[in-house]
Formats: structure tokens, sequence, C-alpha cells
């Protein structure tokens, strides 16, 4: 149950930033920047140039590069990493050795999961409904 909760919790969160980070720009600009946002940064700023030299400046709600893009975005709807990601600090200070603590950030393994099962569920592979049943 607890599990139903967090996942219920992680996709308001995920909504509600995509949401947030596509109210950014016109939609216009979202159909455009999904056709060069496999490409790499610099390729997507070269398109960002060539489109600032094109559109006329009274039309310009359009990011000029990648870094303003990324500015905007984050400005408006936050980091979604900060949601999912959390680092943990273990204290070695009682220990006789030169580090004092070690410290790493990992993926929460619930959100992991999620993710995991809605490409599957996308890829339409037969998956398990409860556990001991047959795949199918």
């Amino acid at each position: 149950m607890v599990t139903v909760t967090f996942a219920q919790q992680m996709q308001h969160a995920w909504l509600t930033h995509v949401t947030t980070v596509s109210e950014c720009y016109p939609q216009q600009f979202w159909r455009f920047f999904g056709a060069v946002y496999e490409e790499t940064v610099t390729t997507q700023d070269k398109v960002f140039k060539a489109l600032k030299d094109v559109v006329p400046v009274g039309e310009r709600k359009w990011p000029t590069s990648v870094r303003q893009l990324r500015s905007v975005t984050r400005k408006n709807a936050g980091d979604f990493w900060d949601n999912v990601l959390h680092t943990v600090r273990i204290d070695l200070s009682s220990y006789q050795i030169r580090c004092k603590y070690v410290e790493f950030t990992f993926v929460d393994p619930c959100y992991a999961w999620m993710r995991q099962c809605a490409a599957l569920q996308a890829a339409q592979v037969p998956t398990c409904r409860t556990f001991g049943t047959e795949l199918g």
C-alpha cells in the first residue's frame, strides 16, 4: 500500500512538473523542439540560432539557446530530480582513517521501479499482475 501512495505522489509530481514546463513556451515550440530533442546540445543551439534569425522580433517567444531553455524551465518548474534523488552521508569520523565521511547520491528505487514498469507497459511486454501468476 505504501508503494501505491508513493507512486501516486510521484505521478502527481511528474504531471505537475511537465505541465509547468510545457507552459513556459508555446505548444508550437514544443512540437518543433521534439524534432531536435535527441540531437546534441550543439546542434540544438545552432537550430535555435537559425530560428532567431528567421522569426520576427515581435514574435520571439522561443528560447535562443538550450541554456536559456533550461534556465527558464528550472526557474518556473524546478528540477524534477530533486523529487527522486536522495543523498546519504555516512559518518566515518569514529574510525582512524583519513576520510571523515562518504557521501553518495542515488535514484529512489521505487521511482526506478515505476519507470521500468512504464517502459515495459509501453513496449507491450507481458508482465505478472500478481505474485505467483504466469506471464501473459
